[in-house]
């Protein structure tokens, strides 16, 4: 009997060896993979930083844009304006 009791317990031993090697190469493999994923997700925020900065340069250069059509209106309505002068000044001589 003692015997046959010492080789549960041995049975036992080694099953439970067997599972903590199972569960140490699972937890070694979530690892990497936690791994890789945590880089995957650096390399997605600092893409979404680079389109945000993007956005915000493409937003300003529309400003940049708008304001030179603003300036560009002006000139052309103060040359219009000159050229109408220059009409009734030759209109009067």
């Amino acid at each position: 009997m003692e015997y046959q009791a010492i080789q549960i317990l041995e049975n036992k031993i080694d099953q439970l060896l067997t599972q903590l090697n199972e569960l140490k190469e699972n937890n070694r493999q979530l690892k990497a993979t936690n791994a890789e994923l945590m880089n995957r997700l650096q390399e997605k925020e600092r893409f979404i930083q680079s389109t945000k900065e993007d956005a915000d340069r493409v937003q300003t250069m529309k400003q940049e844009i708008n304001n030179y059509r603003e300036n560009q209106d002006k000139i052309r309505l103060k040359v219009e304006g000159l050229i109408d002068k220059l009409k009734e000044f030759d209109a009067i001589h």
